[in-house]
Parts: structure tokens; C-alpha cells; sequence
């Protein structure tokens, strides 16, 4: 049906957010992890972007 044209981003910032909480649950942070992103479409473009932003390795 297309998705969501409104926020193009959401959906690979969402799969950060969501890592964020499951490591949470554990008592860690994704700050200082490694992170393999695989693919090079929007979801993948979105959660690289993010993951920068939290200074996680790449």
C-alpha cells in the first residue's frame, strides 16, 4: 500500500529505539556496542543515521 509518507525515517529510527529498550531491559546501553546494519535502503539509511548519533560503533 506504500507506507507511511509522512515520516520516511521512523521505521529505522524505531529498530534503534527498540535495540535501546531490549538492552535496557538487561541493564545495558547501546552507547559503546557495535552495530552491523545490513541493507542500504531507507530503514537501513535511518537507523545508520541514528546510531551515529549515539556514537555507537560501525
Amino acid at each position: 500500500m506504500g507506507g507511511s509518507l509522512i515520516r520516511p525515517e521512523a521505521t529505522g529510527y524505531g529498530a534503534v529505539y527498540f535495540a535501546e529498550s531490549m538492552l535496557a531491559t538487561k541493564g545495558q546501553q547501546i552507547e559503546g556496542k557495535s552495530v552491523v546494519i545490513s541493507g542500504s535502503g531507507n530503514v537501513a539509511q535511518y537507523a545508520a543515521e541514528k546510531v551515529i548519533q549515539k556514537a555507537v560503533k560501525y
